[in-house]
């Protein structure tokens, strides 16, 4: 997407991998100014029991604000893009800040937000958000930590891996787990 002169345009993504919650912390961002990408993020945060895509995707959208803050660019027309439902509609006021483990982000960047006099965040789709898809995963390939993936096919009952898996729930659920 391209901006216009005296337009700034933001864009944030952020991904929990390999499990959601507690796992590692994938932000990433940039910002475009008059055309240019003026701003790229590509952060990382250790698997925690305080980790979950939600504050990924708030970390994401604080580096956003606090780089535009820094720049003193709080008084530019700014749209923010990103692909997070909560974050979007929460700093919208669409929704309430309720609970979870994004509470404590999500006050700061509503914070944030009060020192800017015309900023908008827009809600794109997951496929119009590429580039900080590609941000938020680069650390994620750096330290070898694999992504989330959907679950293949359940194996044919009867097959090795079929009883495989059923032994391992049996010896869980035996074992109290």
């Amino acid at each position: 997407m391209k901006s216009s002169k005296n337009k700034v345009t933001a864009f944030f993504d952020g991904a929990c991998a390999p499990i959601n919650p507690k796992g590692h912390l994938g932000i990433g961002c940039y910002v475009v100014y008059e055309d240019e990408v003026i701003f790229e993020y590509s952060g990382y945060e250790p698997a925690s029991n305080k980790t979950s895509n939600n504050v990924a995707e708030y970390l994401a959208f604080e580096k956003v604000l606090e780089f535009l803050i820094r720049e003193e660019m709080q008084d530019e027309r700014i749209e923010i893009f990103g692909d997070s439902d909560l974050v979007v509609k929460q700093m919208n006021g669409v929704w309430r800040i309720k609970n979870g483990l994004y509470v404590e982000v999500a006050k700061r960047c509503l914070d944030y937000l009060n020192e800017f006099s015309d900023i908008v965040i827009k809600w794109i789709p997951r496929e119009q958000n590429s580039q900080a898809d590609l941000l938020s995963n680069v650390e994620f390939e750096n330290r070898g930590i694999k992504k989330f993936e959907k679950p293949k096919e359940h194996p044919k009952k009867g097959s090795s891996e079929y009883e495989y898996i059923e032994y391992l729930r049996l010896k869980k659920k035996f074992e109290g787990k």
